[in-house]
């Protein structure tokens, strides 16, 4: 049941939405949201993830294990803290390579071998991860920590 709002003839919800998107924007949550941002596109072009909820101040991710994006995160000044780790299962981590025989039909390449790749055929798989969390902080606090 919709609660109305008599004073306007409009449901209450519509009502509330409209004050909400007329108030005033608070500046500083609008600059960590934009940090935020930028740092889910850094993690994200280096096939980690964030999973923590956007704009918290407490930033948790996922990275593959040779992955470089800790060292990179360290050197812009954020302390990574190694939580453990974790799966997920990836839509490509499988790699199949394929060769032909004499009789055409493909058959497994060996590992070593130098025979011609006929096709290559890749499978959802489950990989380990490494989970860590840090501070977002603020950019007064450290100047180097800003990503974008």
């Amino acid at each position: 049941m919709i609660a109305w709002a008599w004073h306007r003839n409009e449901p209450y919800p519509q009502r509330l939405f409209r004050q909400l998107r007329s108030a005033p924007r608070d500046p500083a949550l609008d600059e960590r949201h934009a940090r935020f941002v930028g740092l889910n596109v850094f993690v994200t072009e280096r096939n980690a993830w964030i999973t923590s909820v956007p704009g918290d101040t407490e930033v948790r991710m996922e990275c593959l294990v040779d992955s470089t994006l800790p060292d990179e995160a360290a050197k812009l000044g954020y302390r990574l803290e190694p939580i453990g780790t974790g799966e997920r299962i990836l839509p490509h981590s499988i790699v199949e390579k394929f060769t032909r025989n004499a009789d055409g039909e493909l058959v497994p390449l060996t590992p070593g071998s130098t025979a011609k790749v006929a096709t290559t055929v890749t499978h959802a798989g489950i990989v380990t991860t490494e989970r860590y969390e840090f501070e977002m902080g603020t950019p007064e606090a450290n100047p180097t920590m800003r990503i974008r």
